[in-house]
């Protein structure tokens, strides 16, 4: 199965319907990925608006 971004809050998944935002707008038109393992004080995270670890796409089409 291919992996989609959600549109909303930008996670990787694989599914039909996001896990952290419950949203199922998701597309497979994403570029660019980062894993967060440690949210709390990167200013990465921070820039990006991530709280959650997982893997988020960079660039969303």
């Amino acid at each position: 199965m291919a992996q989609k971004a959600c549109r909303n809050c930008r996670i990787i998944v694989e599914g039909e319907k996001c896990p952290l935002c419950q949203s199922e707008d998701l597309t497979k038109t994403w570029e660019g990925l980062i894993m967060v393992v440690n949210p709390e004080g990167s200013e990465v995270c921070q820039a990006i608006s991530v709280t959650t670890p997982g893997v988020y796409a960079l660039k969303i089409k």
